[in-house]
């Protein structure tokens, strides 16, 4: 659902993936917190109405924006780019180089650096092709798979 959401609006909607948030090392307490925000910020008074997946997306927006807001970043996908290299210095420890994203904001640049940086949708995904036609249906942008 993230990546949908943020291929809408990626100034709106974060783009997450379980390798990212696990590097802020987010406790049960602070998780609770989140989850409550979320539903007063959303006015849902009952989760059990609304899938789990939902819910835990809801949290991770809560979370994620509060991240960006705090680091005062321009954007979501400058979130993930932190979290990630972060996440790959502890896994090596040691020095990532980094690739400059300062313009994210067009779709073209967003395929482009999906494609070159699959990993932050999810550890273990491979790039399989980038732009090409599905007959009558359109294109794909980026076709990946783990």
């Amino acid at each position: 659902m993230s990546q949908f959401l943020s291929f809408g609006n990626i100034e709106t909607y974060p783009l997450w993936s379980s390798q990212t948030y696990d590097v802020l090392g987010i406790d049960a307490l602070q998780e609770q917190e989140a989850r409550r925000q979320a539903l007063a910020e959303h006015s849902i008074t009952d989760a059990m109405k609304y899938s789990e997946i939902t819910i835990s997306y809801l949290i991770h927006w809560v979370i994620f924006r509060e991240v960006k807001n705090l680091l005062q970043l321009e954007s979501y996908p400058l979130v993930n780019v932190l979290l990630w290299d972060a996440g790959r210095k502890e896994e090596v420890g040691g020095e990532i180089p980094t690739q400059n994203i300062t313009s994210v904001s067009m779709e073209h640049d967003l395929r482009d650096y999906i494609a070159s940086n699959p990993q932050v949708i999810e550890k273990g995904l491979d790039l399989v092709e980038k732009e090409f036609k599905v007959g009558d249906a359109g294109r794909i942008d980026v076709l990946l798979k783990g």
